[in-house]
Parts: C-alpha cells; sequence; structure tokens
C-alpha cells in the first residue's frame, strides 16, 4: 500500500530562532556569527587536507603559476563552503525575521535548494570532484530510502552483481571514449589503458608482445600495476584513518594495521590484478586488444567488491558513468549549454538535507561525518533541535 507523507514543524508560529535554528545563543546576529566562525575554522581543516594533497602531488609542476593557484582556488573553496553551511542559517533567520514564523516550504525546499547555489563559487576542477562525491551520495541515500521503506531487500549478493554491470559498462564507456575523443579525465581511480594505434584498425596482430596495449610483458605490467595502485590505497585508506581520527578522537582507538582499515586497499589491489589479467587473457585469445574486452575485464574485476562491500563505492561508480553518458545524450541531441553538473548537486544536495532531517538511517554516513567536521559539531545541535519540532503525519 502506498503511502504518502506530510512533514512540518509543530507549532512553527511560535518558535523562535533560537529555538530552531542556533539554540547556542539568544541573539540573531550572535548566532549567526558563532556559526560562520565555526564553518571557517572546519571547512579550513577540511580544505587545508584536501589542497594540501594537491600540493604534495604538484611540486614537480614546472609551471610558475601553479601554487598562487591552488592557494585562489584554496580561498574559492572556503568561499563555497562557508557559505553553503551558513546560508542555511542565515535564510531561516531572516525568513523568521520578516514572516514572523518559520515556513514550512521554505524550511524544508527553498533553503536547501539555495544552500547548493555556492557551488558556483567553487573552482572548475575541485566541483567536478564536489559534484561526482554528492550525486553519489545521493544515489546511496535513494537506495537506503528504498531498502528502509522495505521496497528491496539489502543484499550483498546483489551489490556485488550490481557493481559488477555498472563497473563492466563504466570500463567500456572509458576505452570508448579514449579511443574516439582521447580524453583520460575521469574521476575513477582506475582507467583502461588507451589503445595502440594499429589496435584501433582491428587487424590481428601477429606479434605476441603486442598484442596486448601495455609496455612489459603480461605478469610484469600485472605486477607493477597491482602495486602501483596498492599503494594508491593505501594512501587513501591512510587519509580515511587521519580524518576519522581528527572527527572522533576518542571513539577511533583502532589500529591502521587492521582489517577494517585495509579493506579499501585490498579491494582496489584485487580490483586491479583481475581487471589486468582477464584483460591480457582476452589480447592474447583474441590476438588484439579489443574495447569489448574491458566489458568482460570490468565485470569480472566486480568480483573484488564481495572482499570489501561498500555502497560508496558503487554509486560513486554510477556517477562516473552517468556523466560519461550524459555528455554523449547532450552532444548527440544537441542539447542547450546548461550548467548540468551543477544543477545535479543542488538538487541532490536538496535531498540529502531533507533526508537528515526527515529520514536520518537513509543519509550516508559520509555525508554526516563532513557536516559535523565542517561545522565543528554545531550541525548536531541544529539538528537535534530541528527533529525536536519535526512531526510526520502518514496518510494510508
Amino acid at each position: 500500500m502506498a503511502v504518502l507523507s506530510k512533514s512540518y514543524l509543530q507549532n512553527s508560529g511560535s518558535l523562535k530562532c533560537m529555538d530552531l535554528i542556533h539554540p547556542w545563543s539568544k541573539s540573531c546576529v550572535k548566532g549567526n556569527l558563532d556559526f560562520i566562525f565555526a564553518t571557517s575554522k572546519g571547512f579550513f581543516l577540511f580544505y587545508t587536507m584536501m589542497h594540501g594533497t594537491q600540493i604534495l602531488f604538484g611540486l614537480k609542476n614546472k609551471k610558475k603559476m601553479y601554487i598562487p593557484k591552488l592557494l585562489f582556488n584554496f580561498m574559492r573553496s572556503m568561499s563555497f563552503g562557508v557559505s553553503y553551511a551558513s546560508l542555511f542559517v542565515f535564510v531561516n533567520c531572516l525568513t523568521q525575521k520578516i514572516l514572523g514564523k518559520f515556513n514550512n516550504v521554505i524550511f524544508f525546499y527553498v533553503v536547501p535548494f539555495l544552500c547548493g547555489l555556492p557551488i558556483f563559487f567553487e573552482s572548475p576542477e575541485r566541483r567536478k570532484i564536489t559534484v561526482t562525491t554528492f550525486v553519489s551520495m545521493f544515489l546511496e541515500s535513494f537506495y537506503r530510502v528504498l531498502i528502509n521503506r522495505k521496497i528491496i531487500v539489502r543484499s550483498k549478493k546483489f551489490e556485488t552483481l550490481l557493481f559488477m554491470l555498472v563497473n563492466a559498462f563504466l570500463m567500456y564507456s572509458l576505452r570508448i571514449r579514449q579511443e574516439f575523443h582521447n580524453k583520460k579525465d575521469t574521476l575513477w581511480f582506475f582507467t583502461p589503458v588507451s589503445p595502440r594505434k594499429e589496435d584501433l584498425s582491428g587487424n590481428i596482430i601477429q606479434n605476441n608482445e603486442k598484442k596486448c596495449p601495455h609496455k612489459y610483458s603480461c605478469i610484469e605490467n600485472t605486477i607493477r600495476d597491482t602495486l602501483k595502485y596498492s599503494a594508491v590505497g593505501l594512501v587513501m585508506a591512510g587519509v580515511k584513518f587521519i580524518v576519522s581520527r581528527v572527527m572522533s578522537p576518542s571513539k577511533n582507538r583502532e589500529s591502521f594495521f587492521q582489517w577494517r582499515s585495509l579493506q579499501m586497499t585490498f579491494f582496489i589491489s584485487s580490483y586491479v590484478f583481475i581487471f589486468e589479467a582477464v584483460n591480457c587473457y582476452l589480447c592474447k585469445l583474441e590476438g588484439r586488444y579489443d574495447a569489448i574486452h574491458t566489458l568482460w575485464s570490468g565485470l569480472f574485476s566486480g568480483i573484488s567488491y564481495w572482499f570489501s562491500p561498500n555502497l560508496q563505492v558503487v554509486f560513486t561508480a554510477a556517477t562516473v558513468l552517468l556523466k560519461i553518458q550524459g555528455d554523449k545524450l547532450k552532444k548527440k541531441y544537441k542539447l542547450p549549454n546548461l550548467p548540468y553538473p551543477e544543477l545535479s548537486f543542488v538538487l541532490s544536495n536538496m535531498f540529502l538535507l531533507q533526508r537528515i532531517i526527515f529520514d536520518f538511517k537513509s543519509v550516508p554516513q559520509f555525508f554526516y561525518n563532513i557536516l559535523l567536521f565542517a561545522t565543528m559539531n554545531k550541525s548536531r545541535i541544529l539538528i537535534d533541535a530541528i527533529n525536536k519540532h519535526y512531526i510526520v503525519s502518514r496518510i494510508l
């Protein structure tokens, strides 16, 4: 049976800003300033880690304006982050002062929409990462909503199969994109090797050493790539471990060298190993490097998800795949030149902010942790205050 629900604030006419928006201060001015200061401090720490890593990897860049550009992008990221968080408090305060009460439509729909607009402050390079992250969290949250409403049943087998299929088409799409457009930029951690020029004609190459597109022998190349991406996995696990320690120092006493911390490393290394092994086998079998090989290699490498289940991985891959297919549709049907990635961020963020109030269990833990870290835990106080006055009336 379908269930309709209407969400609203109880006694919204009698609620004051200090009851709902800034419980830490009775004054609206001080409450907003305190929140801006907290978000400035939180996002400064957050973006220092993000941009600091980018600077370390770019020290060999010989461009004279490289470091100044990164510093400028850092300021753009700060303006985006602080505006993104502070708008929720400021606009709701302003609305309450103008109307004399909190409006449910403005509170639950208009304000979350406006909070996403500062994405245009972010630099184009960082904007791609932010959009991909939020769209993937939207997909994950929607998936959790379906689970919580018992429309689907969560299963490790189903999620593994889903990732295998998504990964297969993602690898195939990346391979095709390289072949016809020579594009290598992607937000997925692994990209198939670009085809050799002699392979594009489809002719079978008789020289065994040139059947595969890599420089070294199949065994050596597989080992090299596996070790290289294992190192990437260790770095990612290390960053995640450090961030978790910083965000919750009293709750994280586990050692880095435990299975939970190293799961991502094992996933990435096994993923790359299986992909390279299957791809080389198919190349030798048919005598050439065909795009269809990446489809099968991606399918079998998706089995690695079974050893390290993570919904964030599934829906990040799905987001990258949707982005590639969306670019194709835009070009094929000559769609208007609108900021589609930014609009997808605004809508995804709107959904996530609503979910964190309406159905907290459906929100990805990563999104909640970012809010806590970036607002120095003031978002926890804000969410708790909203939940005290939030009601859902259900109509069967």
